[in-house]
C-alpha cells in the first residue's frame, strides 16, 4: 500500500485541543505545532494512525497531510514481509531529508517495522528521534513531550540529542484501544474500520505477526458496540471489522460464537447499513457466522478467507489447516449457506520447496473455486519465521512468474463473472471520484470491500457520495464494473 498522510476526518470522540500548554502541542504562546502522520500497510495499521491522530489533536497538535510543512513527522510502518520493510525504510529515508534541512524538528517511527527492528533503525538512521512501540501508540503525545521534544531542540542537522532505548526483543505487546480512546478517522465519513481484536495465536510458519503484535486478545463486545454507535452517529454507514484473526473474536473471553453475536449486535445499531469483516480463518468460520450473514440484511454476504495454498504438503509445512479437498468442501459450505456470497482469498507462491507440480495444484484449485477476488504474494523469507531457509529453492524470478500466472488466471475468472452481471441491478455505496478521473464516481457492492476489491464505476445518473444508489451494470471488466445510477437505493437486500 502506498504511503498516505492522515488528515482530519470524522472525529471519534471529538478531540479537545489544548493550545498553549508548554511542552505539548503549543509552545506556550498559543501556537499549535504541526504534525504529519504517514501511514504504510494495512487497515489495522491505519487504525493505529487514526488513534495517534486523535491523541495528538486532543493534546493540541495541528494535523497536516503535508510532511514538508510539519514540525513533527510520524511514519507508521509495516514490517510483515520484505517489500513492506523495504517500503518502510525508503519512506523513512525520504522523510529524513526534512529532518536534516531543519524543516522537521522530530522524525518519529512507529508501527510493525519499529516494533520488530527498533535497534537496527535507531543505529542506522540517525535522523530518527523516537522509536514508538505498538504498546505506546496511545502515548504518542507523551513521548513527544519528553525532554528533547520542545521547540528549538535538534538544530535541524540530523543529530539526535536524546532517544528512547530500543524496544526489548522479548517484549510482548498487550495494548488494544477501546471506545474511549481518541481517534480521528481518515477514511470517507460513510465508511469506518473497527478493530475488534489484536494479535494472533496461530503458528503459521511463514508469518511473524505473532512475534510483532503479540498474543490474540479481543475487545469487550460492549466496547465495540459503543464505538460502532459513535461511528454511526458521526455518519458511518458501513463498518469493516478487522483483526489478525477476526473469526476467533471472543474466544479469549470465553464467548461462544462471539463474532456471530457481535455481527448481529452491530447490525442493529441505528444508522449502520453494512457490516463486513475481513480475515476469516478456515477452521473458525463457523455456521453461526454464516447464518448471521444469510439472515441479517445488514451483514454483507462477503467472506475474506486467506487459504494460502492448495497443496497438501505445502499447507502442512505452512502449518495451515486442511488440504485442497477440505477447502473445496469449505467453499461449497459457504455458498450453500449464503447464496450469492462473494468470496475473496489470498495465496502465497514460492513457499520453500514448492514444486511446479504443487503450483499447478494451486492453479487447478483456483480455476475450480472461481473466487470473486484473489490476492497472490511471493513468499518472503523472513529471518525469524519458522519457515526461514538459508537457501531458497524457488528463485525470486520464479516466484514472480508464478504470481503472474495465478493472477492472469484470476483475471479471466473475474472478467467472466463481471460480464455475467451486465444487465443486472444492485445497490452500490458511492465512495466518490476515483483517483484517475473526477468525471466518474466509484462505489462498491456488498461483495466488494474498500481498497482491496474491484469497484463499480458510475458513468451516468444521480449518485450522491456517501449514499446508496441503485446501479444497472452496463460493462464488465476484470478490474471494474461499469454502470449507470437509477436513483437512490435501499442498501439492504430483502429476505
Amino acid at each position: 500500500m502506498s504511503p498516505t498522510a492522515a488528515a482530519p476526518g470524522g472525529l471519534l470522540p471529538t478531540p479537545t485541543p489544548t493550545p498553549g500548554r508548554p511542552g505539548a502541542g503549543g509552545n506556550g504562546k498559543g501556537r499549535q505545532k504541526r504534525v504529519a502522520l504517514v501511514t504504510l500497510g494495512c487497515a489495522k495499521n491505519l487504525l493505529d494512525s487514526e488513534v495517534m491522530a486523535g491523541v495528538l489533536a486532543r493534546r493540541g497538535y495541528a494535523l497536516t497531510d503535508e510532511p514538508e510543512q510539519a514540525e513533527v513527522v510520524v511514519v507508521n510502518t509495516c514490517g510483515f514481509i520484505g517489500p513492506a520493510k523495504e517500503e518502510g525504510v525508503n519512506t523513512i529515508l525520504d522523510l529524513a531529508r526534512f529532518r536534516r534541512d531543519g524543516r522537521c524538528r522530530r522524525l518519529v517511527v512507529a508501527g510493525c517495522l519499529a516494533q520488530r527492528y527498533a535497534g537496527e533503525l535507531a543505529a542506522e538512521i540517525p535522523e530518527i528521534d523516537r522509536i514508538v512501540g505498538l504498546d505506546e501508540v496511545a502515548q504518542i503525545a507523551d513521548l513527544l513531550e519528553e525532554t528533547g521534544a520542545e521547540d528549538g531542540e535538534g538544530g535541524g542537522n540530523g543529530t539526535v540529542r536524546r532517544r528512547r532505548p530500543p524496544l526489548r526483543a522479548d517484549h510482548s505487546v498487550t495494548w488494544l484501544y477501546d471506545h474511549e480512546t481518541p481517534r480521528i478517522r481518515s477514511t470517507p465519513p460513510h465508511t469506518a474500520y473497527l478493530k475488534v481484536a489484536e494479535g494472533c495465536d496461530y503458528p503459521c510458519t511463514f508469518c511473524v505477526i505473532p512475534q510483532i503484535r503479540g498474543r490474540f486478545r479481543s475487545r469487550a463486545p460492549e466496547s465495540v458496540v459503543a464505538e460502532a454507535e459513535a461511528l454511526a452517529a458521526a455518519g458511518a454507514k458501513e463498518l469493516v471489522l478487522v483483526a489478525q484473526d477476526t473469526t476467533a473474536y471472543g474466544t479469549d473471553r470465553g464467548l461462544r460464537h462471539g463474532l456471530a453475536a457481535l455481527l448481529r449486535r452491530l447490525a442493529a445499531v441505528e444508522g449502520v447499513r453494512w457490516v463486513r469483516f475481513l480475515y476469516a480463518y478456515p477452521t473458525t468460520l463457523d455456521d453461526r457466522v454464516l447464518e448471521a450473514m444469510a439472515e441479517v440484511p445488514e451483514v454483507c454476504r462477503y467472506v475474506d478467507i486467506p487459504l494460502q495454498h492448495a497443496s497438501r504438503r505445502v499447507l502442512r509445512d505452512m502449518k495451515r489447516p486442511g488440504n485442497r479437498e477440505s477447502n473445496e468442501r469449505l467453499l461449497e459450505r459457504i455458498r450453500r449457506a449464503v447464496p450469492g456470497a462473494a468470496i475473496r482469498s489470498t495465496f502465497i507462491v514460492g513457499f520453500p520447496g514448492e514444486t511446479e507440480a504443487e503450483f499447478r495444484d494451486l492453479l487447478d484449485f483456483v480455476a475450480g473455486a472461481e473466487f470473486d477476488a484473489l490476492g497472490a504474494f511471493p513468499y518472503s523469507n523472513e529471518e525469524t519465521a519458522a519457515s526461514f531457509v538459508a537457501e531458497e529453492t524457488v528463485s525470486e524470478a520464479e516466484k514472480e512468474e508464478r504470481r503472474a500466472r495465478l493472477m492472469e488466471l484470476q483475471e479471466g475468472i473475474a472478467l467472466r463473472r463481471h460480464r455475467e452481471l451486465v444487465g443486472t441491478v444492485a445497490p452500490v455505496l458511492v465512495d466518490g471520484a476515483p483517483e484517475e478521473s473526477d468525471l466518474l464516481l466509484a462505489g462498491r457492492t456488498e461483495g466488494q470491500a474498500p481498497e482491496v476489491d474491484a469497484r463499480v464505476l458510475i458513468v451516468d445518473g444521480e449518485a450522491p457520495v456517501g449514499e446508496f444508489a441503485q446501479v444497472r451494470f452496463t460493462e464488465g471488466h476484470a478490474a471494474d464494473l461499469v454502470g449507470v445510477s437509477l436513483g437512490p437505493a435501499a442498501p439492504c437486500r430483502s429476505r
